[in-house]
């Protein structure tokens, strides 16, 4: 999506999974004069908790463990000054976040240029996965309602047919194409803008003017992702994103009407 005069982006994620490289605490330091001297001065490290599942039970005489376990891992954040875009960088992927947007090819080649350069330090072999995600918020203008600006299709109930105050409304669609999948989900509410959980722990803050909303709003949601095991090649890896953006644009303006389009741009 281009960048649009009253655009509804709140926030964009961009990540590349590799094959894992256990030494990666060893290149740290590499890695981080390069961010430093490219406009991510800042540095942190950060713990993601990844669910741990296994299958099968015990052995004969072991005892299962309770519960389901949790895997630790330890990432390097590099940020910039403003602390609105942050590189994470784990074992097996980096990963962009940003909430000051301003289009895609500007944030293509910045993602690409710091993988390019965490590649030719660490060199890992393949990359695993690669996904794009755009977290959009739809707020009404005055004089303007939710269903002003997206399809009646995933409003659900949300449209007053059903007596009482609205909680929520959820749409999700997942749609595969080839070797790329997309999920578009729609949430209806309201009250104070309802971000996705995996969110609440993210690098980088939330711009002001999504925090303070209160009223009716929607948040679309759309991730679209490949899972397909290649060499890893900076060129390949543009060409994927490029054909992730597509599919994350179409999504997008499937669910948003031409009201939408009008007051955005």
């Amino acid at each position: 999506m281009a960048k649009w005069k009253n655009a509804p982006v709140v926030y964009v994620i961009v990540q590349v999974r590799f094959s894992p490289v256990l030494s990666l605490q060893t290149y740290v330091s590499q890695i981080q004069e390069h961010f430093r001297k490219n406009g991510f001065p800042a540095f942190s490290q950060r713990f993601n908790f990844q669910l741990a599942v296994t299958l099968g039970g015990a052995s004969e005489g072991e005892v299962s463990a309770p519960g389901i376990p949790v895997e630790r891992t330890l990432g390097y954040v590099f940020s910039n000054r403003e602390g609105n875009q942050s590189f994470v960088l784990e074992q097996n992927g980096l990963t962009f976040h940003v909430t000051e947007y301003v289009d895609f090819p500007w944030f293509l080649n910045l993602f690409l240029e710091q993988l390019n350069h965490v590649n030719t330090i660490v060199n890992p072999d393949s990359s695993t996965r690669i996904g794009l995600r755009y977290i959009d918020a739809v707020l009404p203008q005055q004089g303007r309602d939710v269903q002003d600006y997206l399809v009646s299709g995933v409003l659900g109930l949300s449209q007053g047919a059903m007596k009482g105050t609205l909680q929520h409304s959820f749409s999700e669609t997942m749609i595969q194409f080839g070797a790329t999948s997309t999920v578009s989900r729609i949430m209806v509410r309201d009250g104070q803008i309802a971000f996705p959980p995996d969110m609440l722990s993210s690098p980088v803050p939330v711009h002001e003017r999504f925090l303070q909303h209160q009223g009716p709003h929607a948040t679309i949601d759309t991730d679209s992702f490949q899972s397909v095991s290649a060499p890893m090649d900076m060129a390949k890896v543009r060409e994927t994103l490029d054909q992730l953006h597509d599919s994350v644009d179409h999504a997008f303006n499937l669910v948003i009407t031409d009201l939408a389009r009008s007051d955005w741009k």
